[in-house]
């Protein structure tokens, strides 16, 4: 993943924001493959449904590793 950076460390200094979001998919897509995640124990997980069905009170993770 280092050449990612390198790529986007030659992007102007205006395009920051998109920099960040490109570096956070990037980080967020290499963390499967090193981390699982299981729901906690006791966590409500009632449905919630307005335009589209979620959990009402958000769902709780815990990061174990694979």
């Amino acid at each position: 993943m280092t050449w990612l950076f390198y790529l986007l460390d030659r992007l102007p200094e205006a395009e920051r924001e998109l920099r960040a979001a490109i570096a956070a998919q990037a980080l967020l897509a290499a963390l499967p493959r090193r981390l699982r995640t299981r729901g906690v124990p006791g966590h409500p997980a009632s449905p919630q449904a307005e335009a589209t069905l979620r959990p009402r009170h958000g769902l709780e993770m815990a990061l174990h590793p694979a």
